[in-house]
């Protein structure tokens, strides 16, 4: 078990034991599931610790068997010994630097809520602080995915002005792997940032291997991988890609004109020594700043965060200057300019990327002990947290245009100072100028409060004529187009995930008493007025708290642009892919899952669906280049994702001719178009006549369907010959709630899936039959179903038995459809899922369960699961009745 999740497992119960009623068995049962959990996680670390977990499993078991006089005196003495053991167990753990060992991963590993897969231990480069390693890990995604997109983007317009992003990417990552040790990155990088900088030409195929392989080792060193490729065959890579005789003439020429040999001093990469000052671009080139722009909807987040990082800094910095040997200081202002200098590359604010690189720099020698961070040398890192505020303060009023002005003069003698102090070459004059402007010391402080007032009579002088001058409304003007920076915290995803699934058991808590029966009688306008009032809080919390997990599907769009490029490069097709409404938020569950499916979508709209070659498209009067789209949109309170191909369409006989040769339809049978389109997901299906890399082995589509289902949606397809097909999955925005149709059977309260619902109806006279090998069948508009009775699946009493006197409720799964028979149908509702535990979670036809109104519980009803079930019950009757007709003739 993880340091962080033993922490976290400690402190769930200790808040749980301030609530626990010795009387609720229930919560009592689930209090010792934890403690289970505890003692095995705790069991390297110690005896002591160990028999505390013991003791208290004990006491809450004779709580739960009834054996102690005063369980309340009980549960208060096992309340003080969790508070004990959650302060032994930050202890030790403190101590020791240690969660668990391997013993108790591996009964770890033997509990049933485990992860599935082992995480791989990998070891950290030396020396590297393990925070800083990992921030480090956690930006490189986003990285990455802008670096692929730039690369997309470069491949199809051929704009350089994507290059000029995939280096700053590039040189970002080269500096950040060079300060965390990882050399072999910062090789790579290197020379593709050299090859960059020459405007040499490079095969786009080498850039997409480069972006792989970063991508490999990040993965490694997050421990998803066992291995990467060894650099040496990606730098072989870069001089073969069509650039070798280019990069020799650049070499030679700059040998020519540097005969002092600086530059084979900078090549010495490898060592971090070099890389800490050689990534710093030079005081004159920050002149030759241009004003560019940046994404304004990214800049309110980054100034929120990097205050902070600014905030933290300026505070060590004063624990610094009282003791400078104050390592954990020290590292925490590394970190806060590390951070905001990643950040800060990454939206392309290069000014203050670089102050904070430099200032990185400085600070990684003092952490190395090569500098004293004291005097002259920590005035000079609280003057750039200055600078740093003030560019914060500039980038509030930047407009709405997202234009970045570029800095003056005084920044520019900023950047020299720091790196006089990194080199070691300290120009004393500028420092002890600096120091009498910006720090406030004893004997100065008069002079700078003298100097503030003059300042403020000054202003006031001027105000009154300033104020004259101005046109009337550019001050409003000025203020409208001022970026709004939003509060934010950062939030642990299982506190999220609590906190959705309380808010959950508020709108039960909340159904059950507005609609019980004693509120229900009493006759209070007063009270009715709070009860409404209530209800629209819970509902409006219940709303909020689903939208916390709403993320946008942009993520995964992407992965699906390099997808199609990848694949239509494999099989020969110049494709165009065009994606709209990537910023379409839903459920992180749903988006975390839905990536597969389309990406067999992908794979067969490319393999099945655009032509073969641009001739065949140009005589069916079609542009030679294919195209795919990806779109997604909300609709009512589902989301849409289409996928869309202008190729072939699906051919209906084809489809219908290997559907017979695999028995999968029989002769004769007439089918409707969407029957006919919805055989492509029957499993191993498939017209392909030859087996590719990217299809064709029937395996994929079938995946798609299921995968929707378990997300609680379906697929539609629309297509015609010639002209192309749309996929069409339509998905709940959350898996935490549904919208349910209750109905009645019996005493019993059952909830069906909206979506899965076709219609309702009741039988007339002659529409329920009995056919062999089928079981009892319903017709609707000429179409037999099976009918399959609840009341007899379940066993429950009291429920309409005559089903031409119930109510049929048709709902559809897998292309089948059943006939579901109730005794009324009470409404529609939105329901709170719960899981019904290990115990009851197989139940056929059964998926979860829901609190009702009135405090009992409903079974949400699995379609699927019903379908498979009125199968078995079809044949089951039919064994029978030959049964009874065979024991009649004898």
């Amino acid at each position: 078990m993880s340091k962080e999740k033993l922490f976290s497992l400690i402190e769930e119960l200790s808040g749980d034991v301030v609530l626990l009623d010795p009387d609720d068995i229930p919560v009592l049962g689930k209090f010792l599931n934890k403690l289970d959990e505890l003692e095995a996680g705790v069991e390297s670390l110690g005896n002591d610790i160990v028999k505390m977990v013991e003791k208290v499993k004990k006491d809450v078991e004779k709580v739960v068997l009834d054996e102690v006089e005063d369980k309340r005196k009980v549960i208060e003495g096992v309340s003080k010994v969790i508070g004990e053991l959650q302060y032994k167990i930050r202890g030790v753990v403190k101590t020791t630097g240690e969660g668990v060992d391997k013993r108790s991963k591996e009964q770890e590993s033997k509990n049933k809520e485990i992860k599935k897969e082992e995480e791989v231990s990998v070891d950290l480069p030396e020396g590297v602080d393990k925070e800083i390693f990992e921030e480090f890990l956690e930006s490189q995604d986003s990285r990455l995915q802008e670096m692929e997109s730039l690369i997309l983007d470069y491949e199809n317009t051929g704009n350089r002005e994507g290059l000029r992003g995939i280096k700053r990417i590039i040189h970002t990552i080269k500096g950040e792997a060079g300060l965390v040790g990882l050399n072999d990155v910062n090789l790579v990088c290197h020379k593709l940032e050299d090859i960059l900088d020459n405007d040499i030409s490079l095969d786009v195929d080498v850039l997409y291997r480069v972006k792989d392989w970063l991508d490999e080792v990040f993965a490694y060193y997050s421990g998803r991988r066992e291995s990467f490729t060894d650099s040496q065959k990606i730098l072989d890579l870069l001089e073969e890609g069509g650039i070798r005789s280019e990069v020799e003439k650049t070499e030679e020429k700059v040998a020519r004109e540097e005969p002092s040999g600086a530059e084979k001093e900078r090549e010495s990469e490898g060592s971090r020594e070099n890389i800490e000052s050689e990534e710093l671009v030079s005081a004159e080139e920050i002149k030759v700043f241009e004003p560019y722009k940046v994404d304004t909807e990214l800049l309110p987040d980054f100034i929120h965060e990097a205050n902070e990082h600014i905030e933290q800094a300026d505070l060590n910095l004063l624990t610094i200057e009282n003791d400078p040997s104050n390592q954990e200081a020290l590292n925490a202002v590394f970190r806060a300019f590390h951070t905001v200098k990643g950040v800060a590359g990454f939206i392309g604010l290069k000014e203050i990327q670089e102050l904070a690189h430099r200032a990185e720099s400085l600070l990684d020698k003092a952490r190395n002990r090569k500098i004293l961070l004291a005097g002259d040398a920590i005035d000079i890192v609280f003057k750039a947290v200055d600078k740093l505020k003030g560019m914060m303060q500039e980038l509030e009023e930047v407009g709405s245009d997202g234009l970045i002005k570029p800095q003056e003069e005084d920044f520019i003698e900023l950047l020299r100072e720091i790196d006089s102090f990194t080199s070691g070459r300290v120009v004393k004059e500028s420092v002890q100028e600096t120091r009498g402007q910006e720090r406030v010391s004893e004997g100065t402080v008069g002079e700078v409060r003298e100097s503030t007032k003059e300042k403020e009579e000054a202003t006031e002088a001027v105000g009154p004529g300033r104020e004259e001058t101005e046109e009337p409304g550019e001050r409003d003007m000025k203020e409208v187009k001022k970026i709004k920076v939003r509060e934010m915290i950062r939030i642990d995803a299982d506190r999220l995930d609590r906190l959705v699934d309380t808010i959950g058991e508020l709108v039960i808590a909340e159904s059950m008493v507005v609609q019980s029966p004693e509120m229900q009688s009493i006759g209070s306008a007063r009270l009715s007025k709070y009860v409404s009032q209530l209800d629209k809080i819970t509902r409006e919390l219940q709303e909020l708290g689903t939208s916390l997990r709403m993320i946008p599907i942009k993520s995964t769009f992407q992965r699906m642009a390099r997808l199609v490029r990848d694949l239509a490069r494999k099989s020969g097709k110049d494709i165009e892919f065009v994606m709209t409404g990537e910023d379409t938020e839903l459920d992180k569950s749903v988006v975390d899952r839905i990536g597969d499916p389309l990406i067999h979508m992908i794979r067969n709209a490319i393999d099945h669906g655009i032509e073969d070659s641009p001739e065949e498209r140009r005589k069916l009067g079609k542009p030679e280049k294919g195209r795919i789209e990806l779109n997604a949109y909300h609709k009512g309170g589902s989301i849409i994702i289409e996928v869309i191909d202008d190729g072939r369409g699906l051919d209906r006989e084809a489809i219908l001719k290997k559907a017979r040769e695999k028995g999968l339809v029989k002769d004769g049978r007439e089918l409707t178009d969407n029957e006919v389109w919805n055989l492509i997901f029957m499993p191993g299906f498939s017209t392909a006549r030859v087996v590719s890399d990217v299809s064709g082995r029937g395996v994929g589509m079938d995946v798609v369907k299921k995968n929707i289902e378990a997300l609680r949606g379906r697929v539609e397809i629309s297509t015609k010959k010639g002209y192309g097909t749309t996929f069409r999955l339509i998905l709940p925005l959350t898996l935490a709630i549904i919208d349910g149709m209750v109905i009645k059977v019996g005493n019993e309260k059952y909830i069906i899936p909206t979506l899965s619902v076709v219609t309702t109806f009741r039988p007339g006279n002659g529409e329920i039959s009995t056919l062999f090998e089928k079981g009892e069948m319903i017709k609707l508009h000429g179409e037999l179903m099976p009918l399959l009775r609840l009341y007899k699946l379940f066993e429950i009493e009291g429920a309409i038995e005559d089903p031409y006197s119930a109510l049929i409720v048709v709902v559809e799964s897998e292309n089948m459809k059943v006939g579901v028979m109730a005794d009324d149908l009470l409404g529609q509702q939105q329901i709170v899922i719960k899981p019904l535990g290990e115990l009851l979670k197989r139940v056929p036809g059964i998926s979860g369960g829901a609190i009702m109104p009135d405090g009992r519980v409903g079974l949400i009803l699995n379609i699927s699961g019903l379908i498979k079930l009125s199968k078995e019950v079809g044949a089951y009757n039919n064994r029978k009745e030959v049964r009874s007709c065979n024991n009649q003739s004898n």
